[in-house]
């Protein structure tokens, strides 16, 4: 019996496991990379945690984003996310959490551009002078710092504290533990070997398609507003697309985040991304905006609404990602800043306007939470709130029990922001540490709560109190 197991699950991706010396690695790291290792069955839930890879060989990269035709190759962060929270990893008194770090292969120059992005992923904005710089007040930066500090267990951690680095430079083995060594042969051709057996990998990056099936649909016509429901899932759902919506208003379009395949997936609704009027982007994890990155390939410059703070978020991990200076972002999107915690006026048309307002949300990263208000000539009035990646209540007692007098006005700020009266809100019910809970929203007078950002089914009290959707339904409002 061979020593080194060997799967290939797509032609960038694959799975080699050395049982004697604990070696579990994925080979290639394609946005999603954990929904296809899920659908063929290599991370599973157990008691004590999932299970997964415990070390990632990253693709080489052959091109740069001003190439045409230029994808993410690498995209770990999800893939590292699962290992640190998931599998527990980083956890304090998590039984997996031993002390081994996940281990992070490549090139020197890939390996150092994914450990800076998945730093961003991790921890956004990462000084109270940052989110001054990126348009907060004094009195939001000091309060928003102490929950990035609440989030993170204390302490901000450089990103060596998380990832183990080894570099692969030219053709020269590499030592992963005893008797395993990993070469790279040429550009995209590995081979791993261990006690006098070996495997080559052969890495092929290229656009994949998404782990789940989809149907086709139709988007309604002549609705004056509506919600198209573009997926359910998060990060870890390898059955649905991520939580996102479409907003129509009188026959434009507009995207509320940009998940990975978000352009599949609208072409599964019969459009195409010329179709698309702007995002709204809720914040910068992959399961949100990767879609963003995704879709420079189309050489089409998006528009991008979003706060400040947001964008700066968004331009800090994304231009670390794709290796280009921040300053270059403007290349290749169009962003369209917000005013916070107030309407801004985005269309009108046959009398009627959509305003949008972004709202702040508690999140280890920056995040915001959108409102919608359609107002038609007549004064009729609907508003639809997309609550992607909020914090239960459980989780705002945690905060503000121990916070200083001068940040616990920012808690009730946003359970205000939660519980804004609207005719529909899709709702963010994850659970853990950072994400909502249904009962919660109880109380709430939205008469539909549609639930996502979740990857597991709906349960009968949830069900009771809000909605499921499936991709493609739709809600709204016909004149």
């Amino acid at each position: 019996m061979s020593s080194i197991i060997v799967r290939q699950i797509l032609a960038g991706l694959y799975w080699v496991e050395i049982p004697a010396i604990g070696l579990r690695l994925q080979c290639g790291c394609p946005p999603d990379a954990n929904k296809y290792l899920r659908a063929a069955g290599f991370i599973r839930a157990e008691a004590q945690g999932e299970t997964g890879p415990n070390a990632i060989l990253l693709a080489d990269v052959v091109t740069n984003p001003y190439t045409q035709g230029w994808f993410p190759v690498n995209a770990a962060e999800f893939s590292v996310m699962q290992m640190l929270y998931l599998q527990g990893l980083i956890i304090p008194n998590h039984p997996n959490n031993t002390g081994k770090k996940p281990v992070l292969i490549g090139a020197a120059e890939e390996v150092a551009r994914q450990m800076n992005y998945i730093y961003c992923g991790n921890y956004g904005l990462d000084s109270p002078e940052e989110l001054l710089a990126a348009g907060m007040s004094a009195r939001e930066a000091e309060a928003f710092w102490y929950v990035k500090k609440k989030f993170a267990f204390g302490t901000l951690h450089p990103i060596t504290h998380l990832i183990e680095p080894v570099f692969l430079e030219g053709v020269a083995p590499v030592a992963l533990a005893d008797a395993c060594q990993i070469e790279r042969l040429r550009p995209n051709y590995f081979r791993i070997s261990y006690a006098g057996e070996s495997v080559e990998i052969h890495l092929q990056p290229q656009i994949f398609a998404p782990a789940y099936q989809l149907p086709q649909v139709c988007i309604p016509r002549s609705v004056a507003l509506g919600i198209l429901h573009m997926g359910e899932g998060d990060g870890w759902d390898e059955k649905r697309p991520c939580m996102g919506s479409a907003l129509t208003f009188h026959d434009t379009y507009y995207l509320i985040d940009a998940g990975p395949h978000v352009l599949h997936n609208w072409q599964q609704a019969g459009k195409a991304i010329a179709d698309i009027q702007a995002v709204f982007l809720t914040h910068a994890h992959d399961d949100h905006a990767i879609g963003l990155i995704q879709a420079i390939n189309t050489g089409i410059r998006l528009p991008v609404y979003c706060g400040s703070v947001i964008k700066a978020a968004f331009v800090k991990k994304m231009s670390a990602l794709m290796g280009v200076r921040s300053e270059e972002m403007e290349r290749f999107f169009e962003f369209r800043l917000l005013a916070m915690q107030r309407w801004n006026l985005i269309a009108a048309a046959n009398g009627a306007t959509l305003e949008a307002m972004p709202c702040y949300s508690l999140h280890p990263i920056e995040t915001h939470i959108y409102y919608f208000r359609y107002t038609d000539a007549n004064g009729t009035v609907k508003i639809y709130g997309h609550l992607a990646d909020i914090l239960s209540e459980k989780g705002l007692q945690a905060m503000e029990r121990d916070a200083p007098e001068q940040v616990c006005w920012l808690f009730d700020h946003i359970r205000t922001n939660y519980y804004m009266p609207a005719d529909w809100k899709k709702i963010d019910i994850g659970g853990g540490a950072t994400h909502g809970v249904a009962e919660d929203f109880i109380q709430d007078s939205t008469p539909v709560k549609i639930w996502a950002h979740l990857h597991r089914p709906l349960s009968a009290t949830e069900l009771q109190i809000g909605y499921a959707r499936n991709f493609g339904d739709w809600d709204g409002y016909r004149v």
